[in-house]
C-alpha cells in the first residue's frame, strides 16, 4: 500500500471537484 499516492489522488480529485463547483457557481451567477 502506498498511502502517499492515495493521498495525492484524493487531494487531486478534491481540488478538481472544488474547481468544478466554483466554475458552475460562476456560470449560474451570469
Amino acid at each position: 500500500m502506498n498511502n502517499h499516492r492515495l493521498l495525492t489522488y484524493v487531494s487531486r480529485s478534491f481540488t478538481c471537484d472544488t474547481m468544478k463547483m466554483i466554475f458552475l457557481s460562476k456560470l449560474k451567477h451570469k
